[in-house]
């Protein structure tokens, strides 16, 4: 299984999942935007090479796959 198909099934979920939350998010006063760079390139060895290799570096040309709707007849078991 390719990672990028497991990155956008992660997307999809994590976009799913975001549509049921009611958070209204807000930035603090004294926020800093950070990238991905700053993060890793203070980093050495196994850890900055672990950074790199998980940093995203295209977006699939692709839609993330379609689950069906929950269904209400479906109980937890």
């Amino acid at each position: 299984m390719s990672m990028d198909y497991i990155y956008d099934y992660m997307l999809h979920l994590l976009t799913e999942y975001a549509k049921l939350l009611r958070y209204k998010p807000t930035i603090p006063e004294n926020a800093v935007e950070i990238c991905t760079e700053s993060m890793a390139c203070p980093a050495q060895g196994l850890h900055r090479d672990c950074m790199m290799d998980s940093m995203e570096r295209n977006v699939a040309g692709f839609d993330p796959c379609t689950l069906p709707p929950p269904s209400p007849l479906r109980r937890p078991r």
